[in-house]
């Protein structure tokens, strides 16, 4: 038995962080992105029901 698990190659939690580290990084990018855009969209709605009221 422990001839089988010293054989084996074992996952640790750093091997995981290490591998996900790429997508953790894709993932707080989009997130990043799509806030941004949700709050120009908001001032850029704002901004224009201004111009249309003015007229």
């Amino acid at each position: 038995m422990r001839a089988a698990i010293d054989e084996t190659e074992r996952v640790t939690r750093k091997d995981l962080q290490i591998e996900l580290a790429p997508v953790h990084a894709e993932l707080k990018l989009l997130k990043w992105m799509s806030t941004t855009n949700i709050a120009l969209s908001i001032f850029l709605v704002g901004l224009v029901g201004k111009a249309l009221h003015l007229w």
